[in-house]
Parts: C-alpha cells; sequence; structure tokens
C-alpha cells in the first residue's frame, strides 16, 4: 500500500497546478487493487469531473480534501472498503490472514486504523522510516515506470489534440499509465526484488551491503531464476 502523489490539475488555459494522491495497493501474486484517486476540493466533488468518465470499476473510491492529501478517514474509508466482509480481499484470501505492508503515514498509524485491520484478520506492518525505495514492491518496481508512463500519456493526447488535463479527465489518463506500469511481472518483481515473495532475508542485506549481514541465516528455500507466480 503506497500514496501515491502525482500532479494532475494543470490546465493549458491558465498554467494553474494542484496535486491529487493515489492509493496503490498490489499482491505478490501479480495483481493490483484499484486504486483510491482523491482530489483537492473545499467543497466536495463536482458532477461535471465525471461526465466524460466512462468503463470506471464500480470498486473503485473517488474522494476530496482541501489539500488533496490523504488522512484518517481515508484512510480508515480506504481499509474498510478494500479489505471489509465481502471485499475482493477477503474473497480471495478465502478466510487466511493477510499481510498489509505500508510506510509510516499518519493516517495509517494510529490506534483505529491498526485494530481495524486486525478485526479484518490483516496482519499490518509498517516499513521502518526512509527504507521504502529499497523495501517497498511499489517504490522498487511500479512506480518510476508509472510516473514516466504517466508523464507521457498527456504529451501524447496533447499532440493528438486533447489540451489540458484536469479533474475531469485525470482519472482516464492515470488508468492509461497504469495498466502500462502495473503488470504481473513488474508486480511480482517488486516483491522478488525486496525479498518478500519468496521470503529471502539477504535480499536486504545485499542492498544494504553491510558485512554484517554476511551472518544472517536464511531459513528460506532456494530462490528460482526467475520470479514465479505467488499466491496471496
Amino acid at each position: 500500500m503506497k500514496d501515491l502523489q502525482l500532479p494532475p490539475g494543470t490546465r493549458v488555459q491558465d498554467g494553474s497546478r494542484e496535486f491529487a494522491t493515489v492509493i496503490c495497493c498490489i499482491c505478490a501474486d501479480g495483481s493490483y487493487l484499484d486504486s483510491t484517486v482523491i482530489m483537492k476540493a473545499k467543497y466536495g466533488m463536482q458532477d461535471s469531473w465525471f461526465q466524460n468518465m466512462v468503463d470506471v470499476p464500480s470498486n473503485i473510491l473517488f474522494g476530496v480534501s482541501p489539500n488533496g492529501w490523504s488522512d484518517n478517514s481515508k484512510a480508515m474509508a480506504w481499509i474498510k472498503h478494500h479489505f471489509g466482509p465481502g471485499s475482493i480481499s477477503e474473497v480471495k484470501a478465502a478466510g487466511e490472514w493477510r499481510m498489509l505492508i505500508f510506510d509510516g503515514h499518519v493516517s495509517h498509524m494510529n490506534g483505529e486504523f491498526l485494530s481495524t485491520c486486525l478485526d479484518y484478520m490483516v496482519l499490518p506492518v509498517c516499513i521502518p522510516p526512509h527504507t521504502t525505495h529499497f523495501s517497498q514492491p511499489l517504490d522498487v518496481s511500479i512506480f518510476s515506470p508509472l510516473k514516466a508512463t504517466y508523464s507521457d500519456v498527456p504529451h501524447r493526447r496533447t499532440q493528438a489534440g486533447e489540451k489540458g488535463v484536469w479533474k475531469g479527465n485525470f482519472y482516464k489518463l492515470y488508468v492509461e499509465a497504469q495498466e502500462i506500469a502495473f503488470t504481473p511481472e513488474n508486480i511480482r518483481s517488486g516483491f522478488w526484488n525486496t525479498g518478500l515473495v519468496p521470503l529471502d532475508f539477504k535480499a536486504l542485506c545485499r542492498v544494504l551491503n553491510t558485512p554484517t549481514c554476511a551472518a544472517v541465516s536464511n531459513p528460506a528455500p532456494p530462490r528460482p531464476s526467475t520470479p514465479p507466480p505467488c499466491a496471496l
């Protein structure tokens, strides 16, 4: 789970810019949850933002906040929607515990969010500060191609005569980039290279290049030569 902040609010007409937050969540089997989009707005969502949206998944969440960022209430809505009773994740887990890995954003690190995770049979795991660049699968294998692709999508659409990026077309542009970046291979690579799936304690030791890591025992079986498809 990760909050990705992208600058979707640039309009060609007036040069204004504002930020939105996209909450992304991927699974070790190569799948991903529909992203949650949070726009900047003071007075709620506007019908005009959705007039030209087609084929929007029914499972996606849209929200607003004064600064376009996530907060405690948005995080609670997200965990209930995607991991609560009857959710896709719960059905997929078939009664087994799930693990949710996230950074230390305040919206995740509070009693209500953490206790709700446990109520839903979700084991919450917070990544230590300043380590997400090598320990968070989204950072390792997804966000770089996503940002590169998202930057290219508006450029290509401008060349085709579609001007500007605003709240009414941001989701369409983002999804176009997401479908290119969120491939099963990229997703599994993130878990593989962080040593999470298959479990490999020495993966982080190699990244840290710390001599003391040489003595770490690794109870995981030998890793295959290519990342395997993994069940939840």
